[in-house]
């Protein structure tokens, strides 16, 4: 008869315990398998995204001033491109407009000049662009990818820094990068139906509204609320679960829960652009306002992002926010 050695093991009368077997019987020595952490106390979602923000503030930051520079070359190529289409050229439009007796309000021939320029895409402008998108997509996905796993982590209590999410991103890079392709298809997919409809609501028949304004108000109102915690459940969700049926299936029935704080933090989000385009006209501060208003939507949409995911129930990977 084969023996069963001295050891813990499940409790045949509590499956939620341990209990000792000393090798012959049952003692009377027990152990739960898992002690609850106490509560933690909880405020609403803005106060709760804010001092996740206040703890990932500076890997944010680093991520950011990473993607804005890694951005760089797509913004350049795109640039000479744009400047290569301008007829008269760039070069003669700058020393035009920058000479000392340039005024067109007064000079009839700067002012021809000037009505003269015209804008005319290249076929080199074209395929900059083009080579851009490919370029920045990836890099998007990396650099969201890792302030959503760094934001789950701290927000779960863990301490990752910046390598350790970059790695985690880049491990599940091939994933993120194909559902998140899928859906931007499947975006712009919709926003082409939409735009059609109202090309045909303003153009041919006005009938047409009755399908484009309620469309419209469902994608604003009703699927905003959805599309908003995608990422998260793409990004800190675990791996073996669909992405957009489990934001589905927990926002669904808790809309109007969700909803309102998007609502709001929509609101701080408007907020922070306003400030950072009336920011970014002083030329000194508009680097700085640039970065630091992109650190500040990160945190508002990502973070809070993270905060309604986990206050409807909404799973995380246990690598990210366990590792």
């Amino acid at each position: 008869m084969h023996e069963v050695p001295a050891a813990w093991h499940d409790d045949p009368e509590d499956p939620t315990q341990y209990r000792y077997w000393d090798g012959s019987q049952w003692t009377e020595h027990r152990a739960p398998k898992h002690v609850a952490a106490p509560p933690r106390h909880r405020g609403g979602v803005v106060t709760e995204t804010w001092h996740l923000g206040m703890q990932t503030i500076g890997p944010l930051v680093g991520i950011a001033a990473l993607y804005f520079v890694a951005l760089l070359p797509a913004i350049i190529v795109v640039g000479v491109g744009a400047a290569q289409s301008l007829e008269p050229g760039f070069g003669e439009i700058l020393d035009k407009m920058t000479a000392d007796s340039w005024n067109p309000s007064s000079d009839p021939s700067d002012q021809a000049f000037q009505d003269s320029i015209r804008w005319s895409p290249t076929a080199f402008f074209w395929i900059a662009t083009v080579a851009a998108l490919l370029y920045t997509f990836p890099v998007s996905v990396l650099a969201y990818s890792t302030a959503i796993i760094l934001l789950a982590n701290r927000y779960k209590g863990g301490s990752v820094a910046f390598a350790g999410a970059w790695s985690m991103s880049l491990k599940r890079f091939k994933r993120h990068a194909g559902i998140s392709l899928l859906w931007t298809v499947c975006y712009l997919s919709v926003l082409g139906v939409v735009a059609g409809l109202w090309a045909l609501s303003i153009l041919i028949t006005p009938f047409a509204y009755a399908v484009a304004v309620p469309l419209t108000i469902a994608l604003i109102i009703y699927f905003y609320p959805f599309m908003w915690l995608a990422l998260t459940s793409l990004y800190a969700g675990p791996p073996d679960h669909k992405p957009w049926r489990s934001v589905m299936a927990l926002v669904q029935p808790r809309w109007t829960t969700v909803a309102r704080p998007v609502l709001v933090i929509n609101v701080v989000i408007v907020s922070i652009n306003l400030a950072g385009t009336v920011l970014s006209l002083i030329p000194i501060l508009g680097l700085v306002a640039g970065l630091a208003g992109s650190v500040a939507q990160w945190i508002a949409q990502h973070g809070s992002g993270i905060v309604i995911w986990d206050e409807i129930g909404g799973e995380f990977d246990p690598e990210i926010v366990e590792p």
